[in-house]
């Protein structure tokens, strides 16, 4: 008895060891990162036995402590590092080569009474200007402790004197999604490094929460940023969040750093707006009595409805960019276009992220299951056949950054396969998945 005992007791206070040796291993993790990025949970290791053929096709499959995120240029990739140089990397032929020619900006920028110091990292690729910076604090007292900044070319014809334009996003979660939303907009003229408010604040109202202007007066994502043409297009919920039972945004387009921006349509849906050549396309809520849907709206100075859908937008469909995803129909709309297509014979549970191909040829879906598998789905709409893997932390679900490089190239971020990294980047060739695949 006293020997079953004594076993049970070692036993436990094993047991109490591996436990508490896990909470330093996770408390120094945290610690060695700013608190901005405790979210990113420990990795697991990934056993012989849960490797696929899957990850053997993988033209690309590296362990990093920070992912590649892609850009809205071709092959370019960049990493964001807290207080540190972003580092820019092309992508060709299964590998991830340093961009040399990277230039720097040093700022100084105020918001609410605080200087918050930058240096932005920045490219000219292709006749692009695109550049990344961060800044991380752990003072208490400070109201922003975490800011990322993106430069970029302005406008074509919008009325400035100064030739780039500087976002902002406040939300330290988003760090290493690659479509951010960005609430403060600055005109930089390159040359004197003059930074202006290219949206006027007045009417902002102020957050309870932080004592800080709040961050949700303009939003600016990535997708809408690369349908500017010669006018600021951005949104605003401020109207919003502080009334029950409301929900959406407003519109407003501004040409000029003058005057106040103009109001272009009120409380739409999700942060979907798309400037095009005959209107600003956006989503509606159009339900009637109990029945749910929203539409797509044309809004060329008078809205027109294009096509409704029928449910919430929130529970049963996914954005992505110009595309929207039915999750219960498997149907994937082009908002662009107002066309669809029907993805056939998937049996797909939380489904959370989708990537479409620039040739609007090829889908991938990603989602899990309740015991722990994750799925992801390759489905070519040309030939209506698709592949699809099941495997154990084969996407990392907070940001899988799922996207087509090209028409025949996938990357995306999943899980670490050593217990001393974050996350791995991982390439792969359509065609192999189709010609070698079960």
């Amino acid at each position: 008895m006293e020997t079953k005992q004594s076993n049970n007791f070692d036993w436990a206070v094993s047991v109490a060891v591996l436990f508490a040796s896990l909470i330093l291993i996770y408390v120094a993790f945290v610690y060695n990162l700013p608190h901005q990025f405790e979210y990113v949970q420990q990795s697991k290791k990934v056993s012989n036995a849960q490797k696929s053929i899957y990850t053997s096709l993988a033209s690309y499959n590296k362990d990093s402590e920070f992912p590649f995120v892609k850009t809205n240029i071709d092959n370019i990739y960049y990493v964001a590092k807290p207080n540190s140089d972003v580092e820019f990397y092309t992508y060709s032929g299964g590998k991830f080569s340093a961009v040399s020619r990277v230039k720097k900006l040093q700022l100084s920028l105020n918001f609410n009474g605080q200087k918050i110091p930058v240096i932005i990292s920045y490219i000219q690729h292709g006749g692009k200007t695109l550049g990344f910076g961060t800044y991380v604090t752990d003072r208490t007292s400070k109201i922003y402790k975490y800011a990322f900044f993106k430069l970029c070319d302005m406008p074509k014809n919008y009325k400035s004197k100064s030739d780039l334009l500087l976002l902002v996003d406040f939300d330290a979660k988003d760090i290493f999604k690659s479509n951010k939303s960005y609430s403060e907009v600055f005109e930089l003229n390159s040359k004197t490094l003059t930074a202006t408010r290219a949206i006027s604040i007045k009417g902002q109202n102020i957050s309870v929460a932080t004592g800080a202007m709040r961050d949700d007066f303009t939003i600016i994502d990535d997708c809408l940023l690369n349908s500017l043409n010669d006018t600021l297009v951005f949104l605003s919920s401020r109207n919003y969040k502080q009334s029950n039972g409301i929900y959406g945004t407003d519109i407003y387009s501004q040409k000029e750093f003058t005057g106040s921006p103009q109001l272009v349509a009120a409380n739409v849906l999700d942060s979907f707006v798309l400037q095009t050549d005959k209107g600003i396309l956006y989503l509606k809520d159009t339900s009637k009595d109990e029945n749910k849907s929203f539409s797509l709206v044309l809004n060329n100075g008078k809205e027109k409805i294009i096509s409704t859908f029928q449910g919430q937008i929130d529970d049963e469909y996914l954005r992505c960019g110009k595309y929207l995803f039915c999750k219960g129909t498997m149907t994937l709309y082009n908002l662009e276009d107002n066309s669809e297509s029907v993805l056939l014979n998937i049996s797909m549970n939380n489904i959370y992220t989708f990537a479409v191909s620039p040739d609007q040829t090829k889908v991938a879906l990603g989602g899990s299951f309740e015991n722990g598998m994750q799925k992801l789905v390759f489905y070519d709409l040309s030939i209506k056949r698709f592949k699809a893997v099941e495997q154990r932390e084969i996407i990392f679900e907070d940001y899988p950054n799922l996207c087509f490089e090209d028409n025949n190239t996938i990357s995306y971020i999943k899980h670490a396969n050593s217990v001393d990294m974050i996350v791995g980047n991982f390439v792969i060739n359509w065609d192999k998945i189709f010609s070698i695949l079960p």
